[in-house]
């Protein structure tokens, strides 16, 4: 009977250093995602939030590549796009159509325009505002034995009539800024990367 008891009270015991560990867990899991919403968040400037209160038509010009990948570009005015969409702010036109328009241009340089050019697209395109902007950063680094993608962004909205700035979004970022225990956050790839760095930029824009 003895034995019996010490049994019982060792296993009562050992619940406890389970559930202590499990509870333990469960509040360390919590504060990672809570966690995860401190990362980087992207410098803004905004002249006159009413422009996103009424809708409009926008371009993406093709954005400048200062990196090293060819696509990089590519990638991230793709996820420009889509977020710019779900805005439902701006009428977007097809990138296909400005790509066009660009090309028979002659355009290079195309995040620094003089006010003629500006207005010129602007009829050409027949839209309201023009989004230009540079990639500055698109590659992976090394942390240890992981790779992590690294990613800088510039844009700018101009308003074709006076060749004014009414938004402007800079934003930079690494897969492990998010990045908490075990591992949670963390971000592998840079198309993933620029969605969530896109979808940030974007959501400066909404009013407040």
């Amino acid at each position: 009977m003895v034995t019996s008891v010490r049994s019982t009270q060792t296993t009562n015991g050992e619940r406890s250093v389970v559930s202590g560990a499990v509870n333990l867990l469960v509040i360390l899991v919590l504060v990672a995602s809570a966690m995860i919403g401190c990362s980087r968040k992207p410098s803004y400037f905004r002249a006159d939030a009413t422009v996103f209160e009424d809708s409009g038509s926008l371009a993406v010009l093709p954005l400048l590549n200062l990196t090293r990948y060819e696509a990089a570009s590519d990638v991230v005015m793709g996820a420009l796009v889509v977020e710019l969409l779900d805005l439902k702010v701006f009428e977007v036109v097809d990138p296909g159509v400005v790509e066009v328009v660009v090309v028979e241009k002659r355009l290079r340089l195309t995040d620094r325009l003089p006010l003629e050019t500006i207005r010129d697209l602007g009829d050409r395109l027949q839209v309201e505002y023009l989004l230009v902007g540079s990639v500055s950063e698109f590659s992976v680094v090394r942390k240890g034995k992981t790779e992590l993608p690294n990613v800088s962004i510039s844009l700018r909205l101009i308003r074709c009539g006076d060749g004014r700035i009414v938004w402007a979004a800079t934003h930079s970022k690494r897969g492990d800024d998010a990045e908490s225990v075990f591992g949670i956050g963390r971000i592998s790839t840079t198309e993933q990367l620029v969605a969530v760095m896109v979808e940030d930029m974007v959501e400066t824009m909404k009013h407040r």
